[in-house]
């Protein structure tokens, strides 16, 4: 940075890096700091340029401002806590559908004979189900960790589009690699590529602290994630690994458009178009 530079301090690490990217896409260079004196995090930005980072930074807090989202003490992320009201509806629908006369599972889950003969919406309906309360349970208590940090880096909208997008995609790999019949169902790829957005946001944002300390940080946590979530005897391991794959690379692109990608308006459209596909897919799996 040029030896005169303006200063503004943030409440958190995670509020400090989201200021620098939305600095950086206006064309402002910055750098993230940690105060040594008081162990504050701080942006520094050329002093000829304090004026437009101050409007940048009001824009996007005037945008992203939400009860919702909640800094983690000691981690640097920030957790949305509207991962919950996904997962609620997920096991909603889960006793719905046992208690149903409709064979919900037969017309939704991922088989690889009927996607292969153009059945496609059932790479989505299958993110939807789950085989009995455990499996449910599963996914429920880590998905929602997982699912609400990366609300925390991306937005809620958008980090549940990518994560159910995410999700099918790992049914899209696990149906390559399976030669035969083969049948699956649950929300383990979403969860996996939650985990994704996560290690992409973290990989990203390397260069504001020792690359060897995040990068070290996000691989190695993520890598026994997908071992002691993804590896078990009885879990589809190439869906789960598909969908942390996919998160990854979804995350990456939505940080290389992250001033878009964050918007309040961004994220509610992404919001919209997450329920407009799981109600379309599902109208396409019972209209038999």
């Amino acid at each position: 940075m040029h030896a005169a530079t303006s200063v503004f301090e943030a409440r958190s690490q995670a509020q400090a890096l989201d200021w620098s990217l939305v600095l950086i896409s206006q064309g402002i260079e910055s750098v993230v700091l940690q105060r040594a004196e008081d162990g504050a995090w701080i942006v520094e930005v050329v002093a000829g340029e304090f004026g437009r980072a101050t409007e940048s930074i009001a824009a996007y807090e005037r945008e992203n401002t939400t009860v919702w989202r909640h800094e983690l003490k000691w981690t640097g992320l920030l957790f949305d806590a509207r991962a919950v009201i996904w997962f609620a509806i997920l096991v909603l629908f889960h006793f719905l559908v046992v208690d149903s006369r409709i064979d919900f599972k037969a017309a939704g889950m991922v088989d690889r004979n009927a996607v292969l003969n153009g059945e496609w919406w059932r790479l989505f309906t299958a993110v939807t189900l789950h085989a009995d309360v455990a499996h449910l349970a599963a996914n429920v208590t880590t998905g929602i960790v997982f699912l609400g940090l990366a609300m925390g880096c991306f937005g809620a909208g958008t980090a549940l589009l990518l994560s159910f997008v995410g999700g099918a995609l790992g049914n899209v790999a696990t149906l390559a690699l399976h030669d035969g019949p083969f049948r699956s169902l649950g929300a383990s790829g979403m969860v996996m590529a939650a985990l994704g957005l996560l290690t992409a946001h973290s990989l990203m944002f390397s260069r504001h602290e020792k690359r060897a300390v995040w990068v070290g940080r996000g691989v190695i946590a993520s890598c026994l994630l997908v071992v002691l979530l993804g590896l078990s005897p009885k879990s589809d391991v190439v869906a789960h690994l598909g969908g942390f794959v996919a998160g990854g690379a979804l995350g990456m692109i939505a940080l290389r458009y992250r001033t878009a990608f964050t918007r309040r308006w961004f994220n509610v459209v992404a919001g919209v178009i997450c329920s407009v596909l799981i109600i379309l897919t599902w109208a396409l799996g019972l209209r038999g």
